[in-house]
């Protein structure tokens, strides 16, 4: 390697470390003997956590699964700790948080700490509001079609499917995609096809 000017002593000091400075470095020391070289010494860096895509707060209805996640760096020491309304959830130390099904009690304001040896960093607050569990209603229209009203959140997405054929309850029976749907208010409406009279339809949030 290149000698570095100037370090002429047995001990090396870098006042102000950068990502510049992280290499190898190898010691050398000369008499009228001759020369010897030190074992190379790695000079790593540990930054402060970086966050590189924040939490996101969202709306979902009761009953819904959430999952909350963070995409973040700060090396193997890296530790996470989610918290509700700035307290600490027990147990929630990774980069996500899961919650398989919500309820008015889980709406608040979340975030997480992430702590490394060379800092601290709290992420952006991500608001999760829970709203009425999803309800459908079908009205028959003609003969051969109906109308879905269900509630919904604005800006959200719901997946349209059906079923012709009820075998063994609506978790064991093959479910038909027929569409996505955006919701632009609290309640929204479908118009469907009902060629088959047993036709039963399913809307699931995204």
């Amino acid at each position: 390697g290149d000698p570095i000017p100037g370090a002429t002593n047995a001990v090396l000091s870098l006042p102000q470390v950068a990502e510049k400075d992280i290499a190898y470095y190898i010691a050398s020391a000369r008499n009228s003997a001759g020369t010897t070289y030190s074992q190379p010494a790695l000079l790593s860096l540990v930054l402060p956590p970086t966050v590189y895509e924040q939490p996101q707060g969202r709306s979902v209805h009761e009953g819904a699964a959430v999952s909350l996640y963070i995409s973040a760096d700060g090396g193997a020491a890296l530790s996470y700790q989610w918290r509700k309304n700035a307290l600490p959830i027990p147990g929630e130390t990774n980069a996500s948080l899961f919650i398989s099904a919500a309820t008015r009690a889980d709406a608040g304001a979340y975030d997480v700490v992430m702590d490394n040896p060379a800092g601290r960093r709290v992420s952006e607050v991500a608001d999760l509001r829970v709203v009425d569990p999803l309800t459908l209603h079908m009205i028959q229209t003609t003969p051969r079609t109906a109308t879905l009203q269900f509630n919904s959140i604005p800006g959200a997405t719901y997946s349209i499917v059906y079923i012709d054929e009820w075998s063994g309850g609506p978790e064991l029976s093959p479910w038909t995609y027929l569409a996505d749907f955006g919701a632009t208010g609290t309640n929204s409406t479908r118009s469907v096809s009902t060629v088959n009279p047993a036709r039963f339809f399913q809307v699931r949030p995204d």
